[in-house]
């Protein structure tokens, strides 16, 4: 019988403590079975783009820590047995779903990222609620799809689970053996995670009860041998991922917190609520601590694991979980249950709202021995297992509790400073001068994105007017979703709805919902909403998931405002009674849900006295806005009709100094950029106003075109360029006079999409109609701005950060002419050995996520956690962005 290797259950080397849970036999792997991505993981000479489509034992959820899944370890698997590879691995699953679901966003979360092999696990969900012909047949239609684009499919049987009546083994067996039919029929390789599993279990079932962080999830112990299963199934060989160890830093929202001078809401069990807020401060002088006491005198496991069930209500910033030596359990199972069980609480449900460590029971209550050791030694696998930070003692060192804390934190908030930046493992861009300290012969630039066609024409009846004002985009369930503004002939407005697969070619539904003419065959979905715009609120329920800031003008100044409505598909809409903001600002207001914040943000029209921009925060949104109302206000319309917005709200951005006489900022365009660190972008329309009659042709008239404003929070803004961001077209095309952008932007595999209104018509012209067009630009991903040197060669330095992961990406583009190098240096300035400007590999070409290799080794997890500054030596080459990856 062939033989293969099965992960040790834990395999630690944590501070000198060592232990080994044994190995197991496995069915020896088969020769590679997706050739096409063997071969690009040995040739290196681009990232391999891999997506794990799932259910939540795909996504990262708090059974593997809430921050990495296996995902991330089988791009460190493959890596491992490809060195020349760069493997970028995504992840594509979502809780409860099922392959039904995975078909309905495949397009959006698989196919739209253009991958190179996907690895699809499903089976968990579908035995409960899919019947099995159904099943089978959603994976082949997935494998279909996937084929479609050139992507290569590995089929994943589901890790086995505890019999239980909801899903019983003999089902699971049932649908495993469904997999392995729909394999055979599309000839499609799989990765048997349950066989794999079920060896485990078989020779040692506490072995895989250790691998388990509930009855159907694995911990990162059982992610990890999923990673190492799915790696052996591609590659044909075993690799083992047992030393890899937690993410680094392993406080990373303390870490923000800290740095940014807030306040940071400590849960802590005993003795550490005592003295934990004082260690910090030993760490950061400055740091301000909100303490909260977790009781666990007297408690035993099972109990502990009850009060655990208030983290997720009082949602603190960071969780300190010591559980003590006495906690009393029954039995090793109890044990076990009750201590994952702990910490599985003490984390939020998906990928983390906060910071969590644990300190093992040795550190409380040192020189522990028989059953009591044991237990110590079983509460570090299992913290191990959960891949969170762990305090520990080393056998022999007799320090105090609160010594060895001091230690840890400092290591882990080694960028709590000021003068030290927190990348983490995020994507950093290059849109003003945070990351550049000292610099030789380097500039910043915007870079202004393709524009790539016309979306949509104005070919409806009530379109006929025009359109292009008011656009809205979102990417939801599977496909492209817009809303615009149109109107007729007769002054008669509406929003209207369309859809696209790709985000290039859009449809007009026929929705039947709002009568138009005496039908109801057209894409409307609002009448009298003037000036709307739409946003996917992520922390709404399911009813309200959708939400349009719209205007009601007069007759009557005690309605007319701002409201908004809401709606669970983006179609059917329910308008809030409340009026959220009583004054007119006119233009297409715009608000979001801001993630980083956690608040409610609405960019508005203010006029002082010409058009800038406004920003409003509130945690509820369908409440009334916050505002100062001014003694006299603003009347552009009449004294007898409602006031617009002036200084009742902070103004953030307005034309200044630099630009045109006559000129002001018609609309924000604002977002929260989604994919990088502290971003956010605005798409202002500049307009230059033409002379008012009788010198000018028409009253309020002049062109507009696009301009882009950056800014790490969203309040401080800066304009990096004069120049349009979005330029107008030539002197007969549809976008000649004026442009707008619309709110929202889209990923498209390897291009970001956004889409604006352009017109051939001046702002005041009249007389005109069947006017308008809705059109598409694209730009890469994080490519708005970017660190440029001339042909001649410049420097940079960053300021000093730390970071975690394991090699260091960058998004650049040298042409066939461009060439760079960068070092790491420590926190002297001083080049590290092995990774010096000679010693690294030399740049170029043109790529998303370059990988740095200094002398063939890309490795840089040495230096994880600890301050370093990046050295770039560029000539003739643009760099957007980096990030350090796993």
């Amino acid at each position: 019988m062939r033989k293969y290797c099965l992960i040790a259950l834990v395999m630690l080397s944590c501070a000198g403590w060592w232990t080994e849970y044994g190995t197991a036999q496995t069915p020896e792997a088969p020769a590679p079975a997706v050739s096409k991505t063997v071969e690009l993981l040995k040739a290196g000479q681009e990232p391999v783009r891999i997506v794990c489509l799932g259910d939540s034992v795909t996504g990262v959820y708090y059974h593997t820590g809430g921050r990495r899944a296996y995902t991330n370890m089988l791009a460190i698997a493959l890596e491992r047995l490809y060195p020349a590879a760069q493997v970028d691995a995504f992840n594509a699953g979502i809780s409860g779903h099922t392959t039904l679901d995975g078909l309905k966003r495949l397009e959006a979360d698989v196919l739209a990222r253009k991958p190179h092999l996907v690895t699809v696990m499903f089976g968990l969900n579908d035995m409960t609620r899919v019947p099995l012909e159904a099943f089978e047949a959603n994976l082949s239609t997935i494998i279909f799809r996937c084929r479609s684009i050139g992507a290569e499919v590995l089929l994943c049987t589901p890790n086995s689970v505890t019999d239980t009546p909801e899903r019983p083994i003999v089902k699971l067996i049932e649908y495993t053996a469904g997999i392995h039919r729909v394999s055979e029929r599309e000839q499609a390789p799989v990765a048997d995670c349950y066989a794999a599993f079920e060896v485990v279990r078989a020779k040692d079932p506490l072995a895989w009860q250790r691998m388990m962080s509930d009855e159907i999830h694995p911990n990162m112990v059982g992610h990890k041998y999923i990673a190492e299963t799915i790696a052996a199934a591609v590659s044909g060989r075993s690799v083992s991922l047992d030393d890899v160890g937690p993410p680094q830093p392993s406080l990373p929202r303390t870490l923000a917190l800290l740095k940014e001078g807030k306040p940071v809401r400590v849960l802590a069990m005993p003795p550490y609520d005592g003295f934990a807020a004082a260690t910090l401060r030993t760490v950061v002088p400055e740091a301000r601590v909100e303490m909260t006491s977790w009781p666990v005198e007297g408690m035993t496991l099972p109990q502990l694991e009850e009060s655990a069930k208030m983290v997720r209500e009082l949602k603190p910033d960071l969780v300190v979980v010591a559980i003590p030596a006495d906690a009393k359990a029954d039995s090793q199972d109890q044990f076990l249950h009750a201590y994952t069980w702990v910490l599985n609480n003490a984390l939020s449900f998906g990928y983390q709202e906060w910071d969590c460590m644990a300190v093992v029971p040795s550190v409380t209550t040192p020189a522990l021995e028989g059953d009591a050791l044991e237990r110590d030694r079983l509460a570090r696998a299992l913290i191990w297992a959960q891949d969170i930070g762990m305090v520990e003692r080393n056998e022999g060192d007799t320090r105090a509790p609160e010594e060895l804390l001091a230690p840890w934190f400092r290591a882990q908030l080694a960028g709590a400073s000021n003068t030290v930046l927190d990348a983490g493992d995020r994507t950093q861009l290059f849109m003003d001068s945070r990351f550049i300290a000292e610099s030789k012969n380097i500039t910043v630039q915007i870079n202004p994105p393709a524009k790539a066609g016309v979306a949509i024409l104005p070919d409806k009846a009530w379109e006929s007017g025009d359109i292009g004002f008011c656009v809205s985009v979102v990417q939801h369930e599977g496909e492209y979703k817009m809303w615009y503004l149109a109107r007729d002939t007769a002054n008669n407005y509406c929003q209207c709805f369309a859809r696209s697969q790709d985000g290039r070619t859009w449809e007009k539904p026929e929705l039947g919902l709002i009568e138009y003419q005496g039908v109801k065959n057209n894409n409307i979905v609002l009448t009298g909403a003037m000036e709307t715009t739409v946003f996917l609120d992520p922390v709404a329920p399911p009813e309200q998931r959708f939400k349009a800031v719209s205007a009601m003008y007069w007759p009557d100044p005690q309605k007319a405002g701002l409201y908004l409505w809401t709606s669970p598909d983006g179609l059917n809409w329910t308008q809030s009674p409340v009026r959220v903001f009583p004054l007119l600002p006119d233009t297409a207001n715009q608000a979001f849900y801001d993630t980083r914040l956690k608040k409610y943000v609405a960019n508005i029209r203010v006029w002082d006295p010409l058009r800038k921009i406004g920003r409003v925060e509130m945690d509820n949104i369908l409440e009334p806005w916050p505002h100062v109302p001014l003694e006299k206000p603003y009347y552009i319309w009449g004294d007898d009709k409602i006031p617009v917005s002036s200084r009742e709200v902070p103004i953030v951005l307005g034309c200044d100094e630099k630009d045109p006489p006559n000129t002001d900022l018609y609309n924000a365009a604002c977002i929260q950029y989604p994919w990088a660190d502290d971003a956010y972008f605005m798409f202002p329309s500049l307009y230059r106003h033409f002379p008012e009659p009788p010198v000018g042709k028409f009253g309020n008239d002049g062109y507009l075109d696009i301009h882009l404003a950056v800014s790490r929070d969203g309040v401080t803004w800066t304009r990096p360029s004069r120049r349009p961001y979005v330029p107008l077209g030539l002197e007969d095309a549809l976008d000649a006079s004026q442009a707008y952008m619309g709110v929202g932007i889209v990923r498209s595999g390897d291009a970001l999409y956004q889409y604006y209104g352009g017109y051939k018509s001046t702002h005041g012209e009249t007389g005109v109609q069947g006017i308008g067009s809705i059109q598409r630009v694209e730009q890469r991903p994080d490519g708005f701005m970017y660190v440029e040197a001339p042909q001649e060669g410049g420097t940079f330095t960053t300021p000093a950060l730390v970071f975690s992961g394991r090699r260091l990406l960058l998004n650049l583009d040298g042409s066939a002419g461009g060439t760079g190098k960068v070092a790491l240096l420590d926190g002297d300035g001083n080049e590290i050995a092995g990774h010096t400007l000679a010693e690294c590999d030399v740049l170029g070409a043109n790529s998303l996520a370059r990988k740095v290799v200094w002398k063939g080794v890309s490795d840089v997890s040495g230096w994880a956690g600890k301050p370093v500054r990046l050295r770039f030596e560029l000539k003739a080459m643009k760099l957007f962005s980096f990030r350090f990856a796993a």
